[in-house]
């Protein structure tokens, strides 16, 4: 059974159990033997659906749990694809040095020269 079905299930079944225990209220009219049969027989009803919700979330944790392995199971074969992936053997580019005979350290240098001069 899928995770989903499993939990619309177990929704039903505490619905069920919540209409079962609000009509468990002894009813006036009714003599006090007839309201004990009627809470008995409601508990034993209640009891029924308790043992299936359980079963259910037995189920229902099953197939948590085997998803959760399954996820494991990747997870732990995308790390061994990239633990054995080697290193590129590229050689590595040296930066070009930049060197004093650029445009912008001449202008840098005319401006400098013509600050100094205006002193």
């Amino acid at each position: 059974m899928s995770l989903d079905a499993l939990k619309q299930k177990i929704n039903q079944l505490k619905l069920e159990l919540v209409q079962l225990e609000e009509s468990n209220i002894p009813v006036p009219e009714l003599i006090n033997s007839t309201n004990l049969l009627r809470s008995n027989e409601i508990l034993s009803k209640t009891n029924d659906k308790k043992s299936e919700l359980l079963s259910l979330y037995e189920s229902y944790f099953q197939e948590l749990d085997a998803t959760l392995r399954k996820i494991q199971a990747g997870f732990n074969t995308l790390k061994t694809m990239k633990s054995r992936k080697k290193p590129s053997k590229r050689k590595k580019r040296k930066p070009k040095r930049k060197t004093r005979k650029t445009k912008s350290f001449r202008k840098k240098s005319k401006k400098r020269k013509s600050f100094k001069r205006r002193r």
